[in-house]
């Protein structure tokens, strides 16, 4: 899903995903990867 928004949304945004206590309580033997697509 691709959004416009401001830098400081997108920082907010990528913060929120990155503690999301989900993410954070999958074992850390397992490779997580979050990609963000920002439209331009």
């Amino acid at each position: 899903m691709a959004i416009t928004t401001t830098e400081k949304n997108k920082t907010i945004l990528e913060r929120a995903a990155m503690t999301c206590p989900v993410l954070l309580s999958l074992h850390p033997d397992i490779e997580k990867e979050v990609t963000f697509n920002w439209k331009h």
